[in-house]
């Protein structure tokens, strides 16, 4: 198989971990963890009654625990590691829903929410991610004895 096969599949997930990060910025930069609806969506939309209490350094420890997380999978979605493949499907997963909940809230709220303009990074780098993974499922891109973990 092609070099070029391994890049469609890990360029974009590390493409998606720096889009993360910049997602994260934005977040700690405007507040998303101070972030309250303010009556703009009803209350049957959210998760919680009242506004969860998070203080924003455990905030940036969430986000950076996960940021560090996807850099080290990145290593081993270059190397087809098949159990880090499957950790970064479901990162991609995961990356695709916190994008579309935040433009989501956003338009149902009609008011900026911290992490909505670099939402739509998670989207297209997570889209990106999967289409490319799941286009070359089942396709051994290197030889045996290094694809297997």
């Amino acid at each position: 198989m092609k070099t070029t096969t391994i890049f469609k599949i890990s360029l974009p997930f590390l493409l998606l971990t720096l889009a993360q990060v910049f997602h994260s910025s934005e977040e700690m930069v405007y507040r998303l963890y101070d972030w309250q609806p303010a009556g703009g969506l009803p209350k049957r939309l959210l998760l919680f009654r009242e506004r969860l209490a998070i203080h924003g350094s455990t905030f940036a420890l969430m986000n950076l625990f996960f940021i560090v997380l996807l850099c080290l999978l990145c290593l081993q979605v270059y190397r087809q590691k098949t159990r880090a493949l499957e950790l970064a499907v479901a990162a991609a997963c995961i990356e695709l829903l916190n994008g579309k909940s935040h433009i989501a809230v956003a338009a149902w709220s009609g008011r900026y929410l911290p992490g909505c303009v670099t939402a739509f990074l998670l989207i297209a780098f997570a889209t990106a991610f999967l289409l490319g993974y799941f286009r070359n499922r089942g396709r051994e891109i290197l030889p045996e004895s290094s694809a297997r973990d």
